[in-house]
């Protein structure tokens, strides 16, 4: 009985031991490998050891060292996209530096430019000077300019409501109580109609003889408020005759200045406008009528033509001695005009609607 006891007891002691060898001891160096031999990865015990302390030991750690490596991911990720936004407002506020070099300098040209400006009046061309009206601001019309005390016919400066640009016209300010704008003017036959488009457009001639002010202009004067059409014919004997439509207007060249209003009819002539409503304007070089051939090229004019015209204010102007040569291809209106009887001269003017006023 003694024998087993002394077997037992050396058996225990021999496993405490063996186990010793295995546990972190209370000094440091003992505590390091430790750490050294559970870091190395050995299987032999570490790997296999059922123990809960190790295995709590081995979460924590590969809790730690995951935690670590998601901070230090995150932190290179912020600090890729800061350094992004920092680039981005590098080159904003490049670019508005360049932007206020840019405005500085061509303020610098434009005080410049300025220097002359203060020149007097009397160094100026004498057609910029002629028949300037005498006020701060530039009237919209002839209208206007009337309204403003200025009763002599003649050339005036005016710019349309909401047009940005400012252009002279030849001002009527007697026949039917004044204000009428020329448009378009005939008597002599000095200026060659048969044009093309980019003429018709911006106008040609000279407002002291015959001209023709521009679909561009007629466009700017009758796009915000109702205008009246006079239209005055002079026959071969120098009679005279007129049309006179209450309501007359264009589209932009878009629509391609198509005649959008034309009415409210009087005159001691036929109305030779009414079947030209909603045409677009047609040249030799843009052919936009009905027909199926170029009514511009083969009456030599410009005009709102359908199949093909009532009237042709545009067409050539023919000498009486050879009205054959040009036969169909005169000034023509219905029923005052015949292929082999034009007019001599004809003249359109343009106001807005006085009593239906919505300026003033």
């Amino acid at each position: 009985m003694f024998l087993w006891y002394r077997i037992i007891l050396v058996l225990v002691i021999t496993y405490n031991f063996t186990n010793s060898a295995y546990l972190p001891k209370s000094d440091d160096q003992n505590a390091n490998d430790y750490e050294l031999i559970q870091n190395r990865g050995n299987n032999e015990h570490i790997a296999t050891n059922d123990d809960p302390y190790f295995s709590l030991r081995n979460q924590i750690f590969n809790h730690k060292s995951k935690s670590k490596r998601s901070t230090q991911d995150k932190a290179r990720v912020r600090v890729r996209s800061q350094q992004q936004t920092i680039d981005q407002l590098s080159d904003v506020i490049q670019t508005l530096s360049n932007n206020v070099q840019s405005i500085v300098s061509r303020h610098n040209e434009i005080c410049t430019d300025l220097v002359g400006v203060s020149r007097p009046l009397e160094c100026l061309p004498e057609d910029l000077r002629e028949s300037s009206p005498n006020h701060e601001s530039i009237a919209r019309d002839c209208k206007d300019i009337q309204l403003r005390g200025e009763n002599v016919s003649g050339i005036y400066e005016i710019r349309p409501e909401n047009s940005s640009k400012s252009f002279k016209v030849l001002c009527d300010m007697e026949i039917r109580e004044g204000g009428w704008i020329h448009i378009q003017k005939r008597f002599d036959g000095s200026e060659d109609f048969y044009r093309d488009w980019k003429d018709y457009k911006f106008g040609f001639g000279n407002l002291k003889g015959e001209f023709w002010i521009g679909l561009e202009q007629i466009y700017a004067l009758t796009k915000h408020y109702p205008t009246e059409l006079l239209i005055e014919l002079n026959d071969r004997n120098n009679t005279k005759r007129y049309a006179h439509y209450l309501s007359f207007a264009i589209g932009p060249e878009i629509g391609g200045y198509n005649l959008t209003t034309i009415g409210g009819f009087t005159g001691d002539i036929p109305d030779a406008m009414k079947n030209h409503r909603f045409e677009k304007f047609s040249t030799r070089d843009f052919d936009q009528d009905q027909s199926n051939k170029s009514c511009a090229e083969t009456f030599m004019g410009a005009w709102w033509y359908k199949k093909c015209f009532d009237s042709n204010l545009n067409g050539k102007f023919v000498n009486i001695k050879q009205p054959r040569i040009m036969r169909g291809k005169g000034i023509s209106w219905l029923n005052v005009s015949y292929h082999d009887y034009y007019l001599s001269g004809s003249r359109m003017l343009l106001r807005p609607l006085h009593f239906f006023d919505l300026r003033l």
